[in-house]
Protein backbone atom coordinates (compact mmCIF):
# COMPACT_ATOMS: atom_id res chain seq x y z
CA UNK A 1 0.00 0.00 0.00
CA UNK A 2 3.05 2.23 -0.15
CA UNK A 3 2.41 3.17 -3.79
CA UNK A 4 -1.13 4.52 -3.42
CA UNK A 5 -2.32 7.14 -5.85
CA UNK A 6 -2.08 10.80 -4.96
CA UNK A 7 -5.19 11.87 -3.06
CA UNK A 8 -5.63 8.47 -1.39
CA UNK A 9 -5.28 7.80 2.31
CA UNK A 10 -5.01 4.55 4.27
CA UNK A 11 -7.23 4.78 7.35
CA UNK A 12 -7.24 2.59 10.45
CA UNK A 13 -5.17 -0.40 9.28
CA UNK A 14 -5.32 -3.33 11.72
CA UNK A 15 -3.63 -6.71 11.68
CA UNK A 16 -3.07 -9.68 13.90
CA UNK A 17 -1.78 -13.20 13.41
CA UNK A 18 -4.64 -14.35 11.17
CA UNK A 19 -6.36 -11.25 9.78
CA UNK A 20 -6.01 -7.75 8.37
CA UNK A 21 -8.48 -4.93 7.80
CA UNK A 22 -8.17 -1.40 6.42
CA UNK A 23 -10.06 1.48 4.86
CA UNK A 24 -8.95 3.48 1.83
CA UNK A 25 -10.33 6.91 1.06
CA UNK A 26 -9.51 8.74 -2.17
CA UNK A 27 -10.57 12.18 -3.33
CA UNK A 28 -9.80 13.85 -6.63
CA UNK A 29 -11.03 16.62 -8.88
CA UNK A 30 -13.80 14.47 -10.40
CA UNK A 31 -14.96 12.42 -7.41
CA UNK A 32 -14.25 10.29 -4.39
CA UNK A 33 -14.04 6.66 -3.27
CA UNK A 34 -14.30 4.93 0.10
CA UNK A 35 -13.45 1.24 0.45
CA UNK A 36 -13.36 -1.00 3.52
CA UNK A 37 -11.41 -4.26 3.18
CA UNK A 38 -10.63 -7.34 5.21
CA UNK A 39 -8.79 -10.60 4.77
CA UNK A 40 -8.31 -13.56 7.11
CA UNK A 41 -6.32 -16.76 7.01
CA UNK A 42 -8.32 -19.98 6.97
CA UNK A 43 -5.82 -22.86 6.88
CA UNK A 44 -4.04 -22.65 3.51
CA UNK A 45 -6.56 -20.10 2.16
CA UNK A 46 -7.07 -16.36 2.44
CA UNK A 47 -10.69 -15.20 2.52
CA UNK A 48 -11.75 -11.58 2.34
CA UNK A 49 -13.49 -8.81 0.53
CA UNK A 50 -14.04 -5.12 -0.02
CA UNK A 51 -17.10 -2.92 0.19
CA UNK A 52 -16.60 0.20 -1.92
CA UNK A 53 -18.63 3.34 -2.63
CA UNK A 54 -17.60 5.64 -5.48
CA UNK A 55 -18.95 8.93 -6.76
CA UNK A 56 -17.52 10.38 -9.99
CA UNK A 57 -18.85 13.13 -12.23
CA UNK A 58 -22.26 13.05 -10.53
CA UNK A 59 -22.65 9.25 -10.81
CA UNK A 60 -22.42 6.86 -7.88
CA UNK A 61 -21.62 3.17 -7.73
CA UNK A 62 -21.41 0.60 -4.93
CA UNK A 63 -19.32 -2.56 -5.17
CA UNK A 64 -19.14 -5.59 -2.92
CA UNK A 65 -16.15 -7.80 -3.81
CA UNK A 66 -15.30 -11.18 -2.26
CA UNK A 67 -12.05 -13.07 -2.77
CA UNK A 68 -10.49 -16.41 -1.89
CA UNK A 69 -6.81 -17.22 -2.39
CA UNK A 70 -5.05 -20.58 -2.02
CA UNK A 71 -1.40 -21.04 -1.04
CA UNK A 72 0.42 -22.66 -3.97
CA UNK A 73 3.98 -22.60 -2.66
CA UNK A 74 6.84 -20.35 -1.63
CA UNK A 75 7.78 -17.44 -3.92
CA UNK A 76 11.44 -17.33 -4.96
Amino acid sequence: MQDMSEGCELINPKSDRDSMSWTIQCAGPTGQMLGTSNVRRDGDKLVGGMQMTMAFNGQSMNMDVKWIGTFLGAYD
